[in-house]
């Protein structure tokens, strides 16, 4: 799960940010071609409480984008909080083609102790994605319902047992 939002995530910065050169992992490239954003996972704990009914655990992953544009360029400092911005609004509530929980933005600041990105300036955004590790318990095949019943609110729970309906198939509406 967490390799498939990866790539979402570089995919959805490429589409984003259309100025992009590149849009590369982990800053592995011995030779960067900026305007460029370097991806990755900076950490993962559980993430509190979660539970789908599935028994899976449930990671906060935080992820980073550094935005670099070379030094040289005219009104870097300006573009690279374009950026950031633009980063921004890309990953919040975006879940990235995932069943995971929507991004939430954190931070966007400069990023001026890097020192891979030498003749260059640098941004850093970070935000978080709830995801799923592991199988479902859950095998796809589900339990068959048995009885349907009906109430109105705030005629409903517990208390109110003796005012519920059956419904039944044919009385289902059609979708």
């Amino acid at each position: 799960m967490i390799d498939a939002v990866h790539a979402e995530i570089c995919a959805a910065l490429r589409q984003g940010l259309p100025g992009l050169r590149d849009v590369v992992d982990y800053g592995v490239e011995r030779k960067l071609n900026a305007p460029l954003a370097v991806v990755h996972l900076a950490g993962m704990e559980r993430a509190g409480e979660a539970d789908d009914g599935t028994e899976r655990l449930w990671v906060q992953c935080r992820w980073e984008v550094f935005l670099v544009v070379a030094a040289r360029v005219c009104g870097v400092e300006q573009e690279l909080r374009r950026m950031a911005a633009a980063v921004a609004t890309v990953v919040q509530g975006n879940r990235f083609g995932a069943q995971v929980a929507p991004a939430r933005f954190l931070t966007a600041e400069p990023n001026e102790f890097e020192p891979s990105f030498s003749g260059a300036l640098s941004w850093r955004v970070e935000f978080e994605i709830d995801v799923p590790l592991g199988e479902s318990v859950w095998d796809g095949e589900g339990v068959p319902v048995q009885q349907v019943l009906a109430s109105y609110a705030p005629l409903v729970g517990e208390d109110h047992k003796d005012k519920y309906t059956e419904v039944t198939a044919d009385e289902l509406p059609s979708l």
